[in-house]
């Protein structure tokens, strides 16, 4: 079914005052070596030239967040991914709307191109194209188009959390995710399920208990029951992931941390599913995690 209405668990991974200094750029900046590094952002919005001039990028970990803001702040860009070229969410703002680039199977609506990180001048760059929605889960909604090239220095910020991570080999090529959302779990012993999505058309994710998931290593097959992980494919026909019969996996939960507001938990798995669109047999191996859920 479509998952709409969730909780975006993202509170842990966001970037720390990415807009906490604001200043205006004059297309050259100074990197930590004090060499001068020219930078620029160019934008469209709809066909139309936007002027930002307001720079600002972020590295955290293994993941970007790039900024583009107008001198009177009334239009935005923010591009977010991670150091493997893989797009995250794209926000455009504008005085009288805030759009965002489609959750699922972005590369196929959104064009991202990760040029180059330069780590010794802290400079990154990359080219966009696509589309912006008002309804991010919504592919029928309406929208706008935004293209641009960038590029630009960053800033090293140290994570709320460290280590957060969800990745895994499917069919051989790496899988790292980008965004995940986390539904149910509303009531004391309710099984709750975190879901994790890349730029492709695949879906993971992971059913835990909070009162009753232990640390420990746990079979499973297609049940969905906890302890398990389930497998998603978009289907462009609905406009939303379906789901894939899982067989032979395993699951361990080598770390279970209860926090006050969060619960973090760590660990591995591996398991067998089915495409639901096409019947091929799909393999996700080397999958590994840290990741967290808020506690109601």
């Amino acid at each position: 079914m479509k998952k709409l209405n969730v909780l975006r668990a993202a509170a842990l991974v966001l970037f720390v005052s990415l807009f906490a200094s604001c200043s205006d750029n004059d297309n050259s900046s100074t990197d930590e070596n004090n060499n001068l590094v020219e930078e620029h952002f160019d934008y469209t919005y709809d066909g139309q030239d936007v002027p930002v001039t307001i720079l600002q990028a972020v590295r955290s970990e293994d993941r970007f967040a790039v900024n583009a803001t107008t001198a009177n702040g009334q239009q935005s860009i923010e591009i977010e991914f991670n150091k493997y070229g893989d797009l995250g969410e794209v926000i455009a703002i504008t005085s009288s709307n805030w759009q965002a680039g489609f959750y699922y199977n972005k590369s196929e609506f959104f064009t991202f191109t990760l040029i180059e990180i330069d780590e010794e001048n802290k400079t990154i760059e990359g080219t966009f194209s696509g589309k912006v929605y008002d309804e991010e889960y919504d592919v029928t909604s309406d929208f706008n188009t935004v293209s641009g090239n960038f590029k630009v220095v960053y800033t090293d910020q140290e994570p709320q959390v460290a280590g957060l991570h969800f990745d895994a080999k499917i069919n051989g090529q790496d899988w790292y995710s980008t965004q995940n959302i986390q539904t149910g779990g509303f009531f004391s012993g309710s099984d709750l399920e975190l879901l994790f999505v890349s730029d492709d058309k695949y879906e993971l994710s992971l059913i835990t208990n909070h009162d009753l998931t232990a640390e420990g290593t746990y079979s499973f097959g297609n049940t969905g029951a906890m302890n398990s992980l389930k497998f998603y494919v978009y289907d462009p026909e609905l406009g939303y992931p379906t789901e894939g019969v899982v067989s032979n996996g395993a699951l361990t939960i080598s770390d279970k941390t209860v926090g006050p507001q969060y619960t973090f938990l760590s660990g591995t798995f591996s398991f067998t599913a089915t495409n639901p669109l096409t019947g091929a047999t799909v393999t996700v191996t080397n999958g590994t995690f840290k990741s967290a859920y808020e506690n109601y």
